[in-house]
């Protein structure tokens, strides 16, 4: 039970819930344009996690797909 609650610390952290919502929306205007795939989205979002730390990135990645 620790884990899952030290899991909800990290998600709920202010910085990565901002990586969240902004993977969010990056995800849905990429998925409104025509002949943009969740895959395509990826690799375009995949240079802005280039100078994040490991947790956030993956949050946003996982966000965009």
């Amino acid at each position: 039970m620790d884990l899952v609650i030290q899991g909800f610390g990290v998600i709920f952290d202010p910085g990565v819930l901002i990586y969240i919502v902004c993977g969010t929306v990056l995800g849905a205007v990429f998925g409104a344009l025509p002949g943009v795939s969740s895959a395509m989205a990826t690799m375009l979002a995949l240079p802005f996690t280039y100078s994040m730390q490991a947790l956030p990135a993956i949050a946003f990645l996982v966000t965009v797909y």
